[in-house]
Parts: C-alpha cells; structure tokens; sequence
C-alpha cells in the first residue's frame, strides 16, 4: 500500500528536526580546540563543503579567502597515500632521464622530432597562453621579435644554444605561468607531524592544498597582480625561477614534489616560442580571450586561433 505524501505540518517539523540536529551537530563539535583551527566556510555534517565547491576550483578557494577579513584556510576533502614506489620511480626518472648530460646528448631528436614532447598537454597549453597574451598585448609581441631578431638574427633557425641570451622572452614566459599556469593549481602537501601555521593547529596527515592560483595574483605580494608585466621577471635580484625557492611563485611546485619534468619542459618550451619566426594575428572580427577552465591541465576555454606570416626573408628557413 502506497505512503500518503506528507502534509505542510510534517514537511514543517521534518525541516525544523533537520535544522535542530545541524544546529546540535556544531554545538557538540565546537568544543576548545576549534579556535585552533584554521578558520574557513560552514558546511554540512560528514560531506563538509564540498557540495558548495564551484567547477573552477581554483577560482572559488581564492573568492573564499577574500570572504571577510579573516583569510580562510586550507579546505580538507580527502586524503591520500604517498607510496615509496614512487618516490623510487622519480629518482630514477629524473636521474637517468633528465640529467643535462642526457638532455643534451637527445637536443638533436627533440629539435628534429617536435617540439614529441609537443604532444604533451602542459606543453601545448603553456605555449598557447603565451601567445595569446603576446596576441592581447603587441608592445610585448615586438619586444620579443626584436630580441629575437638581435639574438638570433634574420637569416638563422633558432638553436638551444640560443635560449639562455633570450631573457625578454623567458620572461614573457614566467608571467604567463604566473597567470596561466598549466599544471594543477591547488598544491596537495600532507605534513608529517602536527605543526602550528599563524597560529593554528595542523594534525599530522591533514591533506593541505597549496593555491598557488592565489598566490600568483595577491596584491599584497604582486604589484598590479592582474596586469601582464614580463619586465617584473627581468631584474636577478627578485630571486624568481623555477625552482620553487621564493613562495610567492611556484609555477612547478617546490621541495621534493617539485615537477620531475622542469628541466625538459624549460627547454621545450622556449624552444617552440623562439621558433614562432612568424607575425602573429587574429583572425577578423576576433578578440582575445582569456577565459580558463579547470581540470589537470588549466587550459582556456576556447582554443586560440590566430594567422601566420613569415617575418624571415629566407622562407628555405621554415622547412
């Protein structure tokens, strides 16, 4: 025999033992120790905030820390193991694998077999940011194709050797990773032991994201965080690499979990865009568009389509 569907007076006091059992639940978890904690948005009992969680992650931690004053902290929705296997795996990749010595012994497949590694999704997306914010700020594009016509000249193909003299585009590409970085954003870091941070209790195991999207655009670290600025890049003393040693610019991660592939990937990279020899534009009637997605590889939410043409007087040079 089917239930009869509740009336208005049971919908009410359903609603109402629901608000009270919440309302209870905080009462007998908000004991002492909770002013230890760091701070951060209410949620529900056993799910916590992760049914409130936007698409855009990394967007809506960073729209979570400008709430109020107080900055959140770290939101914990999960845990995970890290396993010796492969921190055993990664020794081995980056010892045999990506040791300059091996690097250079295979410049000769990486230039002739493109850019291989320009089939990877951090590459492409990477490369692909750069030049749309080459394409939304021309000043910068010509700042780059007369580096390049200094450095490598008009009748000469771009060569590795080339790459450590380009410091106008290699910083063209640390503020675009400081904007638009490719890899994941939200840092997993799991400390080892209980530690107090500003003041707040950590327990050892708490699965901490690292927004390294926040942090490559506060204000309080980075002067006029929103606007492309390469020249911020150019002066040695700021101490900007990366190698993850200045935290407020992690674009590979730091410590021991820094990207097994950032020797390859500074070399790839710079590569490609040096070898762009052409002048760039978009397609009539089109805009640039900066808008992001969020998933493994931070990519933009529309492709970028833009038109060549040879800038080399040489075209035997683009074969």
């Amino acid at each position: 025999m089917a239930s009869e569907p509740l009336n208005d007076l049971q919908i009410a006091a359903l609603t109402l033992s629901i608000v009270f059992l919440t309302i209870l639940w905080y009462k007998l978890t908000s004991h002492k120790e909770e002013s230890r904690w760091p701070p951060g948005p209410r949620g529900l009992p056993i799910v916590g905030f992760l049914p409130f969680l936007h698409a855009n992650l990394h967007h809506h931690l960073t729209e979570l820390s400008q709430v109020s004053t107080c900055t959140y902290g770290g939101v914990d929705i999960g845990f995970s193991p890290y396993g010796s296997y492969w921190s055993e795996m990664r020794k081995l990749f980056v010892r045999e694998m990506l040791s300059n010595r091996n690097l250079e012994a295979c410049y000769s497949f990486r230039r002739h077999e493109d850019i291989v590694i320009g089939g990877t999704d951090s590459t492409i997306t990477t490369v692909e940011w750069v030049m749309t914010e080459l394409l939304n700020n021309p000043e910068t594009m010509s700042k780059v194709q007369q580096e390049l016509k200094h450095v490598v000249g008009m009748n000469n193909v771009v060569e590795e050797s080339h790459l450590p003299e380009l410091h106008y585009l290699d910083a063209v590409l640390k503020e675009t990773l400081r904007l638009h970085l490719a890899l994941p954003l939200l840092l997993p870091k799991r400390p080892s032991q209980c530690a107090i941070v500003g003041g707040y209790k950590i327990p050892k195991g708490t699965k901490v994201f690292l927004n390294v999207y926040a942090i490559h655009r506060d204000p309080q670290v980075w002067e006029s965080p929103l606007e492309f600025q390469p020249e911020r890049f150019l002066s040695r003393s700021t101490n900007l690499d990366y190698a993850g040693n200045n935290m407020k610019y992690l674009p590979f991660g730091s410590g021991r979990r820094i990207c097994a592939g950032l020797p390859l990937a500074e070399k790839m990279v710079m590569f490609m865009l040096a070898s762009f020899s052409f002048d760039w534009k978009l397609p009539e009637g089109e805009k640039v568009d900066l808008s992001e997605g969020f998933g493994l590889v931070i990519k933009k939410s529309e492709r970028l389509f833009a038109i060549p043409t040879p800038r080399l007087p040489n075209l035997d040079l683009y074969q």
